[in-house]
């Protein structure tokens, strides 16, 4: 029997993985983007190895990117009601972009582009 929770929390935590030049990132400033890191396919290549699990696929990264995007849905939400107040000082259409960058990047990962 496998446990879900494990693996779900793995792939939840490779939505903060950003490889080296790659466009979409999560945080701003990511720290797996230095050198001594290695890249996200990697890393899903050794916890598939130390787990001996085939859970760990696109399908279920792909989870994980919908999540994420549904958590900067939320914040783009929150800006919209700031900058309606004229409070805000980030523009809520770059979160929006990320949204639909997280969107689409969801859909690939559901479609088995790792």
């Amino acid at each position: 029997m496998h446990h879900r929770g494990p693996i779900a929390d793995f792939a939840w935590s490779l939505e903060y993985w950003s490889n080296r030049n790659e466009s979409r990132v999560f945080l701003p400033d990511p720290p797996t983007v230095s050198e001594i890191f290695v890249d996200r396919a990697e890393v899903v290549d050794r916890y598939r190895s130390r787990c001996g699990s085939s859970w760990v696929t696109s399908r279920i990264i792909g989870c994980s990117a919908v999540k994420q995007a549904c958590i900067a849905e939320g914040a783009y939400a929150r800006q919209l009601g700031i900058a309606r107040r004229g409070q805000l000082r980030k523009d809520p259409e770059d979160t929006a972009r990320h949204v639909d960058a997280l969107l689409r990047h969801a859909t690939d990962l559901a479609h088995g582009a790792l």
